[in-house]
């Protein structure tokens, strides 16, 4: 027979901090290196991995480009999103980091 001592406890600890994954772009794997070990460094991401390189199309003031680009997929927090974002704009070499 069960008695309230065999009974499980609830945990008592708050819920960890929602995981945010963000991806962006690089001109070249050495920027995408930079960037990511400035924003490990800073504590910023968790981890970012940096892929292969890519190529991208998109459309950019009015034509349809193409380049290659490495991707990069940043792993950090959602306490630290906003952090992280800011950073990577100021760091970032595209007038608008993708």
């Amino acid at each position: 027979m069960s008695t309230p001592r065999d009974s499980p406890r609830p945990v008592e600890i708050e819920p960890p901090d929602s995981v945010v994954l963000a991806i962006s772009n690089a001109p070249d794997a050495h920027t995408a290196q930079t960037l990511a070990r400035v924003l490990v460094d800073e504590r910023l991401a968790a981890c970012v991995n940096v892929f292969a390189p890519c190529v991208s199309i998109y459309r950019w003031q009015g034509a349809i480009e193409e380049a290659s680009e490495v991707p990069m997929l940043i792993k950090t927090s959602r306490r630290r999103w906003v952090a992280l974002e800011a950073r990577l704009r100021e760091l970032h070499p595209y007038e608008v980091p993708n």
